[in-house]
């Protein structure tokens, strides 16, 4: 796998585990939730630009692939 696919794949999973953190805290406190919803709600917006980024790095390594034959 290429070593840009692999960063953003890290990346992704300690995004993933900060949500992860953040959604059982807000859980347990209501006073919490209303505070860190817009800090969530960014990292979820990363994660999906994360996801695209993954995808766009997958084609252009394909891409690359095909024009190098």
């Amino acid at each position: 796998m290429r070593e840009e696919i692999v960063h953003l794949r890290r990346a992704r999973a300690k995004l993933v585990e900060e949500r992860r953190t953040l959604a059982a805290r807000m859980a347990s406190d209501e006073h919490v939730a209303s505070n860190f919803a817009e800090a969530f709600q960014q990292i979820q917006q990363t994660i999906e630009r994360l996801d695209r980024a993954i995808e766009d790095e997958k084609d252009i390594g394909s891409t690359t692939h095909r024009n190098s034959d």
